[in-house]
């Protein structure tokens, strides 16, 4: 059992090693307002995190900016190789290690009647700023009835004057802009819908399980 383990060991390092010497270069889209995340100074954990697998590992890393729902199709499309952080996804290749665990919110107005998050879904008109949901579960997806806006604040100004009966965001980012717009968050309540591993995608083809696999292979080194 012990040499079956170490002959195990080895053929993953050499399969690391293979994955990794094959990439030289990756193109990264992402937008740059995640609070933590990245900011548009280009810094936080995801440059961060690019830096420890690619750069380091002397791959070239092609940075370009673009709203969360561009740099989905970028990817989808295999214009771009690798984009992040969303719940799991069939249409890509999602990376082994989740990224890590967090709450997608409703926001809602002030002592809003809510029994159960998925009553008050049926009866209930929301809103989220363009892509935001496309990377959800299908089953999640399908519990939401609603629009797409261009921006959080305007997002926040349907929710204000009643047009919609919650913002879909995840709570950082809605703290962030309440505090941009001069809100106070006690005016709204937060309200969890649902927990998900959130990873990083990669485009489903040859090229895209080859990033993912150079991806897995330098986190593993790197945890």
């Amino acid at each position: 059992m012990a040499k079956l383990n170490v002959l195990v060991c080895l053929m993953l390092i050499l399969w690391g090693h293979q994955a990794q010497a094959k990439i030289t270069s990756v193109k990264w889209v992402t937008p740059n307002t995640w609070p933590t995340f990245i900011n548009e100074k280009g810094e936080g954990l995801y440059p961060d995190l690019m830096k420890a697998v690619f750069s380091d590992a002397s791959v070239t890393v092609q940075k370009e900016i673009q709203p969360w729902k561009r740099s989905l199709q970028e990817v989808l499309r295999g214009k771009a190789d690798i984009t992040g952080g969303q719940a799991f996804s069939e249409d890509f290749y999602n990376s082994a290690f989740p990224l890590l665990v967090d709450w997608e919110y409703l926001l809602v107005r002030r002592a809003t009647p809510i029994d159960t998050v998925e009553k008050f879904l049926r009866k209930s008109s929301g809103v989220w700023v363009r892509g935001y949901r496309d990377g959800y579960p299908g089953s999640k997806k399908n519990q939401l009835s609603g629009f797409e806006v261009k921006s959080r604040e305007q997002a926040l100004l349907m929710l204000e004057t009643r047009r919609v009966d919650y913002v879909l965001d995840n709570r950082k980012q809605i703290e962030q802009t309440l505090k941009s717009m001069g809100k106070s968050a006690s005016e709204f309540d937060f309200v969890k819908f649902f927990c998900t591993p959130i990873h990083m995608v990669f485009t489903k083809s040859p090229r895209g399980r080859e990033v993912k696999d150079f991806y897995d292979a330098r986190i593993q080194v790197l945890l």
